[in-house]
């Protein structure tokens, strides 16, 4: 199947005998954007792999395009972007199951609450049998009772509702109310071949303009509040006060970049930070840190920590989602409380400082990715789920 991508303003397809009859084979990831970010390259990734298995394959953003696009049209997955959600106009529910038919999609797998809510009446308009939800974290639920309260009357019109992480179902199960023979757990997961370890650190750091003698401890993500990127800031300042000559390396770009850059700039470390933008080759550059670290406020189980455990990095991490059932604490990196710039410093001017220490840590971290956290096992429980195995 040759890669299309569809816009929204196009004349629809007039529906024919072909179009209403769904292929249980056919899976459709339903996601806001292909912009990059954790939740939308799982769903990419999941429906390339989908496709190699010989199932057909297809993602329908409800809002935009993005860098995703590449690889899925690379991979041969066809790709539809819708342009925009309103859900009190008809017509949009309308033009979302016409794609639906179009696709003659068996199954409908949603990520997130947003993409779940605006897609329900468009399957059961295109005849749907199978729909599968998957929450990748549920802290913004919390302020939320009237959406938790729609999202456990939806959760009722799902076959499946999936979590990415174990310590998320006590709060589904007992907050949202989602009932227990429909909630599974599917952890997420990497390809440990596709994110070896670095062999030349000195000359990848020089390709992206980082100090090659230093030592060097970064991130990737979105650069957003929940992300909390100013913690790192305040310990690579404290650190460098100790003498510990750390820079820092951000992979990525969103709304904080300008109060990231002031940040760095009030504490004298602008010199110390690199702020590297977004990268469709993290696999390769993220080998040229020597820690991987993570200061978000809230996660399920971000899929950047487990590529950077593959690439044999260690990893210090606050405690939030599964984070805390998968780095274990001194042998493959460390975990400190939300927002504790000083936990996180004194970490970073430990041991870790050692090359011997890290590279040990990381070897550890790559087995327990290779034997706990593999793509391929995760693919497989999402085809299970289906009802496909």
């Amino acid at each position: 199947m040759v890669a299309r991508r569809h816009r929204r303003n196009a004349p629809p397809r007039r529906r024919n005998r072909v179009d209403a009859v769904a292929d249980e084979r056919t899976i459709v990831q339903i996601v806001l954007s292909l912009g990059r970010g954790g939740l939308e390259t799982m769903a990419a990734d999941l429906a390339i792999s989908l496709r190699r298995r010989g199932f057909r394959s297809a993602v329908i953003a409800l809002d935009d395009g993005g860098v995703l696009e590449a690889p899925l049209r690379d991979a041969g997955v066809e790709f539809v972007v819708m342009n925009g959600r309103r859900f009190k106009d008809p017509r949009r529910h309308m033009a979302l199951a016409s794609q639906l038919r179009r696709l003659r999609a068996g199954v409908v797998h949603t990520h997130m609450y947003a993409p779940l809510a605006h897609s329900l009446a468009a399957c059961q308009l295109a005849g749907v049998k199978t729909i599968v939800h998957t929450e990748h974290s549920f802290e913004y639920l919390e302020p939320r009772a009237s959406i938790r309260h729609t999202l456990r009357w939806m959760s009722r019109a799902t076959n499946a509702f999936t979590l990415v992480g174990e310590r998320m179902r006590a709060y589904y199960e007992d907050v949202v109310g989602v009932s227990k023979h429909r909630l599974h757990v599917i952890v997420n997961g990497v390809d440990a071949d596709k994110y070896q370890p670095t062999r030349d650190k000195t000359m990848l750091r020089a390709e992206l303009g980082v100090p090659t003698d230093a030592f060097v401890v970064g991130s990737a993500g979105r650069l957003a509040p929940e992300k909390n990127f100013a913690m790192l800031l305040a310990a690579a300042a404290h650190c460098r006060s100790k003498g510990v000559p750390l820079h820092v390396a951000l992979f990525g770009e969103g709304s904080e970049r300008d109060t990231l850059v002031a940040k760095a700039a009030e504490l004298g470390i602008t010199a110390h930070v690199s702020f590297l933008g977004w990268r469709t080759d993290l696999s390769r550059v993220l080998g040229a840190l020597d820690v991987f670290a993570l200061t978000s406020i809230s996660e399920g189980l971000p899929l950047v920590l487990l590529e950077a455990m593959a690439l044999g990095l260690p990893v210090v991490s606050t405690p939030v989602g599964d984070i805390a059932h998968v780095v274990q604490e001194s042998r493959t990196g460390f975990l400190i409380p939300v927002g504790d710039a000083a936990a996180l410093a004194e970490r970073l001017s430990g041991p870790l400082t050692t090359q011997a220490y890290r590279e040990e840590m990381g070897l550890v971290a790559r087995q327990t990715v290779i034997d706990d956290y593999s793509h391929d096992a995760m693919v497989g429980r999402y085809v299970n789920t289906y009802g496909l195995s």
